[in-house]
């Protein structure tokens, strides 16, 4: 079985700075760019779609597959929503205590910042969130004798997966990343296949 794992495209607040967690942002321009950039790597033919309901990765979606909300193939998933950040979503980032640092490691799920403050959820919570709809995504696409399946989140949902299966811990996942998993003889193998390859300013989009 194949899983492809794609990170949405740029959204307004990744552009402008304003802390997302679950707080619905749409698409930057930039962020439909890239979304139309990745369809070379995304393989043609699939058995299903997963997306979270967050419109910033279903719209990834729409736009890099050409295919509309209501395609029999996509299912949207609600637990496919990235970590929730409370009363700190909507804020930008400029107005916290807390440096970029600290942030950052909270981001790739090392260390809870805030361990349920500001109505935020905790990691512990959100790892097993992310674990169980993979598990049950994964459940399903076995029953169904799925080969190839993808699936369009958000980082923080995308590492958990790799720490749960790889034991992993990613780095930056750009937006629009695309994360390989296959599994073969009972173990998990994966590959980032545009690493890299996607610009990720406006700058870069036009060299």
């Amino acid at each position: 079985m194949e899983i492809y794992l794609i990170r949405h495209g740029q959204s307004k607040s990744n552009n402008d700075g304003t802390i997302q967690g679950q707080f619905d942002s749409p698409l930057s321009d930039l962020g439909i760019h890239q979304a139309r950039l990745i369809r070379e790597y995304l393989p043609k033919d699939y058995d299903m779609v997963y997306s979270s309901p967050l419109q910033r990765a279903r719209d990834t979606a729409l736009i890099a597959l050409k295919i509309q909300i209501d395609h029999p193939k996509l299912e949207i998933v609600d637990n496919l929503k990235e970590i929730g950040l409370g009363e700190l979503e909507g804020i930008h980032s400029s107005t916290l205590d807390f440096s970029k640092d600290q942030f950052r490691e909270h981001a790739y799920l090392r260390e809870d910042l805030f361990n349920g403050k500001f109505g935020a959820e905790k990691l512990v919570d959100f790892k097993s969130r992310a674990a169980e709809v993979f598990n049950k995504i994964l459940k399903n696409s076995q029953n169904k004798k799925f080969n190839r399946i993808l699936i369009f989140s958000h980082g923080g949902i995308m590492r958990a997966i790799l720490n749960y299966y790889l034991n992993l811990t990613a780095e930056t996942i750009y937006n629009t990343d695309i994360i390989k998993l296959s599994k073969s003889n009972g173990s998990w193998k994966y590959i980032q296949l545009n690493h890299n390859n996607i610009p990720q300013s406006i700058e870069s989009s036009n060299e």
